[in-house]
């Protein structure tokens, strides 16, 4: 269900971005994206996890 769910805001992009016109710039948005959820979950482990 996940993954049906990611194909399609990931089908969807591509789509938005020709309609307003910064198609060039959709590699920058979606590594911006990855970046975010990567650093969120490090940060998030990093304060809230309890290691001991």
């Amino acid at each position: 269900m996940l993954a049906a769910a990611l194909t399609e805001v990931l089908n969807v992009f591509p789509l938005l971005m020709r309609r307003l016109g910064i198609d060039k710039e959709l590699l920058w948005l979606l590594m911006a994206i990855v970046i975010g959820k990567i650093v969120g979950s490090l940060f998030h482990w990093i304060i809230f996890v309890d290691i001991i």
